[in-house]
């Protein structure tokens, strides 16, 4: 009896995971009858994942931002499903911000909504940033200000439509060189951290005009105590370069 629940109860998996809405209809029904194979299923994907596969249509996909960001500010995680893989880049998501404060990473599946355009995890406990960030290409704005992170990816120069980059007070000692493939980069946010000089690709900003260093080893060298209005190619900020 308890295999032939198994085994019913992986069936019914595979209908959910197939993430057609005739295949989660059926296995809705199935269980509609049979509360020990409804508690099993519920408990692979927790109450919460079930309730959002049993209203999944490819249709209604804007009733999931809610339902992550209602997640993320109880301070839980989605588990990780090879069925999540191809629908998240659908949810129509172009801003997330978090404020539950306790985030010790940024969530796996932030990276698979591909559509996002802003990213806003400040004031939280992350130490690394993946370089899965190059994923988001569509985003303009990433602000992790107040984390713990002390290096960017080589991917952060990936993001070729970022504007705003927001890092300030955290423990960042470089930046990578690719942050010179930004081209539509106008804000570039590094007070408090340990920046000692900047990369001799960050010339390459052609779009740069407000800095912040300020509380660096950067700024307190070069007597700036504020943020400024900057252009990538002015003497000011050529002195700020590697040599």
């Amino acid at each position: 009896m308890i295999e032939e629940l198994e085994q019913e109860k992986l069936s019914i998996i595979a209908l959910i995971e197939s993430w057609k809405q005739e295949n989660i209809d059926l296995a809705l029904q199935i269980m509609r009858g049979k509360r020990k194979l409804r508690a099993l299923v519920k408990v692979h994907y927790t109450p919460m994942l079930t309730a959002l596969f049993a209203k999944v249509d490819l249709n209604v996909l804007a009733e999931m931002p809610e339902k992550l960001l209602r997640l993320m500010s109880g301070g839980k995680e989605i588990p990780y499903f090879a069925s999540l893989e191809g629908v998240l880049p659908l949810v129509p998501m172009d801003y997330f911000y978090c404020t539950n404060g306790k985030m010790t990473e940024i969530p796996w599946w932030v990276f698979k909504m591909t559509q996002l355009k802003e990213l806003n995890m400040s004031a939280q406990e992350i130490k690394e940033i993946p370089e899965q960030i190059g994923n988001l290409q569509y985003l303009e704005g990433l602000n992790l200000t107040k984390n713990k992170l002390t290096k960017l990816p080589d991917s952060i120069g990936n993001l070729m439509n970022l504007e705003k980059l927001q890092l300030d007070f955290n423990k960042i000692e470089s930046l990578p060189h690719s942050i010179g493939m930004l081209k539509k980069l106008t804000w570039l946010c590094l007070e408090a951290n340990e920046i000692k000089s900047l990369p001799k690709s960050a010339e390459n900003l052609s779009a740069l005009y407000w800095l912040s260093i300020e509380k660096t080893p950067l700024g307190k060298a070069n007597k700036i105590s504020k943020g400024t209005y900057i252009s990538a190619d002015s003497p000011h900020f050529k002195a700020l370069l590697e040599k």
